[in-house]
C-alpha cells in the first residue's frame, strides 16, 4: 500500500536508512536501559536518568553545589534537542555541559523521519509538552539548547505550544536559548527570504540540508548524485506535506523570536549553514525586535561538532548567556525569589 508519494513503507524507510545512518530512522533510541551510564571518561561522572516518554529522557544533576548563579537550580531545566545519529557517548557529553553545573537536562531525541515527513515532529511537540506539562511542573525556569535538525523540532514545539489552548504558561518558563549548527540559507526556502549577500548562490534551505547530510556520509560522487536526485524527487512530490511544512516552519522562526538571550554556533565551512544568514538574522531581530542576540562563527568547524573542537571557548560562550539570562535587570535573580 502507497504510503505517501507512490512510496510503500518499505521504500519510504529505506530512502531514509540510505540518507541517514541505519541507527537512526524509526530504530534509535536513548539505550539508557540502567540506572547508572557508562561515563565517557574520569572527567565525567555517572549520572541518574529516566525516561519520561518514548523519546524523551530526564539526565539529573549529580549535585548542585558548583552552581555559581543566585537562582535555585533545582528550578531550571535544560532542553536539549539532539542532531540526527547522536550517539549516547556524545549526548552525554554535551549534557554534561550542564549537569556538572548543577542542572537537570531534558534530553529529545531527533529522528530522521521528523525531517523526511515532517508531521511526526508535530507528534513530538505534544509528547513534549506533556512531559513539560505533567513531569515538569516543578521547574520555573527553560533553557533550550538543540543541534541541527534539534532546532527544526525546537522551532515546532514552540509553534505547538503558542497554539496550544492552556499552554502559555510552559512558554513564559523559557529564559535563554542555544542555536549549534542551524541549517541556514537565503533566497527561496531559505531562513531569510531575501537574496542572498552579494557573490553568494542562492540555495533552498532544503536542498542544503540534503546535500550536507550526504556529504557526511562520505558516499562517492555518483552514489552522492543519486541520493541528492531521489530526495529531491521525494520531496518534489510530496510537497504539499513536506516543502510547505518546512516553509511555514522557517517562516514563523524568522518572523516570531523568542525574546529572550541567545545564542547562536556556526563555522565558515559548515556544507548546512551560510553563516552570513545568521549574522544577518541576528541583525535584523536585533534591530526589529531588540532583544539580545549573540553569534560565534568559526573559521573551521565541523557541523554538529563545535563543542568537540572547541570546548573552552563554547563553555565560555555558554556562561556568557547565563550571564546575560540570571544576571541582566529582567533575569529572574532580579525578581521575586518567592518562586523559587
Amino acid at each position: 500500500m502507497a504510503l505517501v508519494g507512490g512510496l510503500t513503507k518499505g521504500q519510504f524507510e529505506r530512502l531514509a536508512v540510505t540518507l541517514f545512518p541505519s541507527q537512526v530512522f524509526l530504530r534509535n533510541r536513548l539505550s539508557f536501559e540502567t540506572k547508572h551510564s557508562k561515563p565517557m571518561s574520569d572527567s565525567i561522572p555517572k549520572v541518574n536518568h529516566s525516561r519520561l516518554s518514548e523519546r524523551c529522557h530526564l539526565v539529573q544533576a549529580p549535585e548542585r553545589e558548583s552552581w555559581p548563579w543566585p537562582v535555585n537550580p533545582t528550578k531550571v531545566l535544560v532542553v536539549m534537542l539532539t542532531w540526527l545519529g547522536a550517539k549516547d557517548r556524545h549526548i552525554l557529553r554535551y549534557s554534561h555541559l550542564y549537569t556538572k553545573q548543577g542542572l537537570d537536562v531534558l534530553i529529545v531525541k531527533s529522528e530522521a523521519k521528523d525531517f523526511i515527513w515532517p508531521r511526526n515532529s508535530i507528534a513530538l511537540a505534544e509528547q513534549v509538552h506533556n512531559v513539560l506539562e505533567n513531569q515538569m511542573k516543578e521547574y520555573n525556569h527553560i533553557i533550550s539548547h538543540s543541534m541541527s535538525v534539534g532546532s527544526f523540532n525546537w522551532t515546532v514545539i514552540r509553534r505547538y505550544l503558542k497554539q496550544k489552548e492552556n499552554a502559555e504558561h510552559i512558554c513564559q518558563k523559557f529564559k535563554g536559548q542555544i542555536y549549534d549548527s542551524v541549517v541556514a540559507g537565503a533566497g527561496k526556502g531559505g531562513l531569510l527570504d531575501e537574496s542572498p549577500a552579494e557573490g553568494r548562490p542562492e540555495v533552498h534551505a532544503l536542498d542544503r540540508m540534503v546535500h550536507g547530510i550526504v556529504v557526511s556520509r562520505k558516499l562517492g560522487p555518483k552514489m552522492q548524485w543519486m541520493i541528492e536526485s531521489l530526495t529531491k524527487a521525494y520531496f518534489s512530490v510530496t510537497k504539499r506535506s513536506t516543502v510547505r511544512f518546512y516553509e511555514k516552519a522557517l517562516k514563523y522562526f524568522r518572523e516570531e523570536p523568542l525574546h529572550i538571550p541567545t545564542l547562536f554556533l556556526t563555522s565558515r565551512d559548515d556544507p548546512m549553514c551560510d553563516a552570513s544568514v545568521l549574522e544577518r538574522l541576528v541583525d535584523i531581530w536585533e534591530e526589529e525586535h531588540n532583544f539580545k542576540v549573540s553569534i560565534k562563527v568559526w573559521d573551521n568547524s565541523p557541523h554538529a561538532q563545535h563543542y568537540l573542537h572547541h570546548q573552552e571557548e563554547y563553555e565560555s560562550l555558554q556562561q556568557e548567556l547565563f550571564k546575560e539570562i540570571f544576571m541582566s535587570k529582567e533575569s529572574p535573580a532580579h525578581r521575586v525569589k518567592s518562586n523559587l
